[in-house]
């Protein structure tokens, strides 16, 4: 089983909230757990990644994902600041 957990974070505390969410899923059998950023949107805007310049310091080697991509996942975890 394919899961995703995806996450918006600015200032790394989603991030570290998402990680855990990732280790618990990989403690199921069969599980294959992946982690991903993604991008705010805000309507008419558009998209923003490092609102705050804080990326590099937290997370930056976490791949950013797509909608498209998501239909390779058996199951989205998705974790926001709202």
């Amino acid at each position: 089983m394919n899961i995703y957990v995806v996450f918006y974070s600015e200032g790394g505390h989603i991030y570290r909230l998402a990680k855990a969410i990732a280790e618990g899923a990989r403690s199921v059998d069969g599980a294959k757990v992946k982690l991903f950023q993604t991008e705010w949107l805000i309507a008419g805007d558009k998209p923003v990644s490092d609102r705050n310049g804080v990326l590099g310091k937290y997370f930056a080697l976490v791949p950013f994902i797509s909608a498209r991509e998501l239909a390779g996942a058996d199951a989205v975890i998705g974790i926001a600041p709202f």
